[in-house]
């Protein structure tokens, strides 16, 4: 089994060291090292790896009218290969996640690439004009297109770096990730939601989900899937240390190692998780989470959530908890976040607010008359929106008293 990830914080910033350590990887002949990035944190992640002039190709296929779908969705990006142009046929970035394109259609582009290439090729561009590899004794341009790629992802968690061995070929690795694009979460799981940034609703599966066998669909039958997020470093600290050893070869798939750095909040610095070498672990098969995984996932998120509310309270209601410790705190909290769970209330920012309105009012804000019934009566806005609606309320009543 997997240990957690380890830490590999040096005295450069976390990107540096990033860069650094997936640069070894690439001078490796040995190895091979690829990109996979959320496009949910970009405006337009496509066009910015175009400008890099880096080769890249969605996880997400065209299922609906709605490109921004694929758009945010995550990006193999590879090193070893420039971006295609779209100029003599090529396709754009529309094109490129249309999987239903007629016969004749791919025929003509075809022949535009391939003379495209043929043409790079008499130029001495041994590339082919990014439809080819660079050659191994190029090693300058992998590590430039590296350094683009960690630029583009620097102060976001926004992209994890997949390596194996040299026989790893993107368009395997690409086959492996389509079918992580969904995990699944048992249908009677009852927690905490874990679906506004660990994992995405099923809202988006037709561009996102893989192929699977009848017999496999009848395994599924129990669990509900949801988008798994596996671009984003914050989402793969939470998920990598909790699976079995079952379900990390399911994700490592044909990769060695993944690399990655997330947040602050979720330990900073860089991410270095490894698995044995293994020709034959399962390709492109994707995740049951069982109860206990979500259990520890929640408790992990729910330890993170508390440590930021702390830290929110302290900035914003320090002198009303000031004569609470660390750990007394950290018990009232926990309090208090149940309270709010119990009332409807799932964001963490929404748990935060109540936290806050406790502190303000000495926790006696549900004894104030109406605000039990308000929260748990019926009426617009979702538990989350009363909760903010309420601060607004008290924040406003507040300056009216301050202004008399």
């Amino acid at each position: 089994m997997l240990p957690e990830p380890t830490d590999e914080r040096q005295q450069d910033t976390a990107s540096q060291a990033l860069l650094k350590a997936v640069c070894e990887l690439a001078a490796n002949p040995e190895k091979r090292v690829y990109a996979v990035m959320d496009g949910s944190q970009y405006s337009d992640l496509p066009q910015l790896l175009k400008e890099a002039n880096v080769a890249h190709r969605p996880l997400y296929r065209y299922a609906s009218d709605d490109y921004d779908v694929i758009l945010g969705g995550p990006w193999l990006v590879d090193p070893y290969q420039a971006a295609i142009s779209c100029s003599a046929g090529a396709p754009s970035s529309t094109d490129e996640v249309e999987d239903d394109l007629s016969e004749e259609v791919l025929q003509t582009r075809s022949a535009a690439l391939s003379a495209k290439m043929m043409l790079s090729l008499q130029e001495g561009d041994p590339t082919g004009g990014g439809m080819l590899p660079v050659p191994e004794g190029d090693k300058v341009k992998v590590e430039e297109r590296l350094r683009k790629i960690v630029l583009l992802s620097q102060g976001k968690p926004a992209v994890v770096f997949w390596s194996g061995e040299n026989d790893l070929a993107s368009e395997r690795l690409y086959r492996h990730l389509r079918g992580l694009n969904r995990i699944f979460v048992p249908k009677t799981w009852r927690g905490p939601d874990v679906s506004d940034e660990l994992l995405r609703s099923e809202k988006a599966s037709p561009a996102a989900e893989g192929d699977l066998s009848a017999s496999e669909s009848g395994t599924f039958a129990a669990y509900e899937p949801f988008i798994f997020r596996h671009a984003d470093a914050n989402v793969m600290m939470q998920i990598i240390p909790v699976l079995d050893e079952a379900q990390l070869s399911h994700l490592f798939g044909p990769a060695t190692q993944l690399l990655f750095a997330p947040g602050h909040e979720w330990g900073g610095g860089v991410k270095r998780a490894r698995m044995a070498v293994s020709s034959d672990r399962p390709l492109g098969e994707p995740i049951l989470m069982s109860q206990d995984m979500m259990a520890s996932v929640s408790e992990t998120r729910d330890q993170a959530s508390r440590h930021k509310i702390s830290g929110y309270l302290e900035r914003n209601a320090g002198d009303h908890l000031k004569g609470m410790g660390e750990e007394e705190r950290d018990i009232w909290i926990r309090s208090h976040i149940r309270e709010a769970r119990s009332l409807g209330v799932r964001s963490e920012a929404g748990l935060g607010r109540w936290c806050y309105l406790q502190a303000i009012t000495g926790g006696r804000l549900t004894q104030q008359p109406g605000v039990t019934d308000y929260m748990t009566g019926g009426g617009e806005g979702t538990p989350d929106e009363k909760v903010r609606l309420l601060l607004k309320s008290v924040r406003a009543a507040a300056h009216r008293g301050v202004s008399a």
